[in-house]
């Protein structure tokens, strides 16, 4: 009699589809969490995106400049609507557009590198008030 147990056959283990499709929502998930921080956007930082933005204005981006365009364009649009849509001070033709916004940013934020260090919020603020600012209503 023979002590030696046949061995088992090992197979390769194969994830099942709801298993493969759990494991890449939990990868794209932790990847979305790793990009997502909380920190302080400068004026160095909008100027650096704005260059981006600047150059695909100009047919002259290259494929490292997609990800500061769509940032300078997110933060840009987000900041000049939660802060200045209210049309008490901030008057705004009725044709204006985007690109508009985009480009009077882009402007102030290059011809004022003196105020690289403050923050961006700030710097769109100023941009849109110097270029839109209600008159006085008497």
């Amino acid at each position: 009699m023979s002590l030696v147990r046949p061995t088992a056959q090992i197979r390769p283990w194969k994830p099942s589809g709801a298993q493969l499709r759990r494991g890449v929502a939990a990868l794209l998930g932790s990847l979305v969490c790793l990009s997502a921080r909380a920190e302080f956007i400068d004026g160095a930082e909008l100027n650096r995106w704005s260059e981006a933005y600047e150059r695909q204005r100009l047919g002259l981006q290259s494929v490292k400049d997609g990800r500061d365009i769509l940032m300078f364009m997110g933060y840009v649009m987000g900041v000049w609507d939660a802060t200045l849509g209210d049309r008490d001070f901030l008057c705004t033709p009725d044709d204006f557009a985007s690109a508009q916004m985009y480009q009077i940013v882009a402007k102030h934020v290059r011809e004022h590198p003196e105020k690289w260090d403050l923050p961006a919020n700030y710097l769109i603020r100023e941009a849109a008030l110097r270029t839109y600012r209600c008159k006085s209503k008497n």
